[in-house]
């Protein structure tokens, strides 16, 4: 399995100077949701997580997927965050290909997974990565994502897994490295193994 060669990393003339999403800033600096929602996907733990993270003032949160469902409407609003997220329910691959280029991380919540194919685009476009520490996740990006330790059952969501999130972001935003550092790698590391066939474009 493989991404699409859309996935790539851009040069500057191909970035869009475009708000990533309509009531954004296009300076506005964002963390990257893609894909469904399903209880095992662990969306719910991510937005809690993204609620106690004092960042969240400052960074906003974007999600690519389907349209919400009420029952997540009502926890955007308990959770006082409906303002700081940001749905796009039709997007593109070149489109999301801005994103991955554009957001400060990619984040991948999830409980379990067959396969992260969101994982292999994130890196191929040079995004660092943040997912959960599940075989599906270690297999794909190994030690050039960020990964945190998944804890409960099913659909829990409590502080027990969005601490390790929010640590991570946390290490995201404030650190003057380590997203260098990350997409360095994650892209070396794909180049060096032919997972994805990509661009050579200058980040």
């Amino acid at each position: 399995l493989a991404a699409s060669p859309v996935f790539r990393l851009l040069s500057e003339s191909e970035r869009s100077s475009d708000p990533p999403a309509a009531g954004m800033g296009k300076e506005d600096a964002f963390l990257l949701f893609v894909g469904s929602r399903f209880a095992y996907k662990n969306f719910e733990g991510l937005l809690e997580a993204y609620s106690n993270w004092p960042g969240s003032d400052h960074v906003k949160l974007v999600v690519v997927g389907a349209l919400w469902r009420t029952e997540e409407i009502q926890l955007l609003g308990k959770l006082g965050i409906a303002g700081k997220v940001y749905l796009l329910s039709k997007v593109d691959d070149e489109a999301l290909c801005q994103l991955y280029s554009r957001t400060l991380a990619f984040i991948s919540p999830s409980l379990y997974e067959g396969f992260g194919i969101p994982l292999l685009e994130a890196m191929a476009c040079g995004c660092p990565v943040i997912a959960s520490r599940i075989p599906s996740s270690l297999e794909v990006a190994g030690e050039r994502a960020l990964n945190f330790d998944r804890t409960g059952g099913w659909v829990e969501y409590d502080i027990e897994i969005g601490r390790p999130i929010e640590d991570a972001t946390l290490q995201i935003r404030y650190s003057d490295d380590f997203g260098g550092g990350k997409i360095g790698v994650g892209v070396d590391s794909i180049a060096s193994t032919n997972i994805i066939a990509m661009s050579t474009g200058a980040w």
